[in-house]
């Protein structure tokens, strides 16, 4: 569980690369 706050963040720098290129129209971060 030492990695939960940096795969977090992890998830929110992927999506939002791939929103910005165009690759997704949307997406979806669960964390828990």
């Amino acid at each position: 569980m030492t990695n939960a706050c940096a795969g977090m963040f992890t998830g929110i720098n992927i999506s939002n690369n791939m929103l910005k290129s165009g690759a997704i129209k949307t997406a979806l971060i669960v964390s828990g």
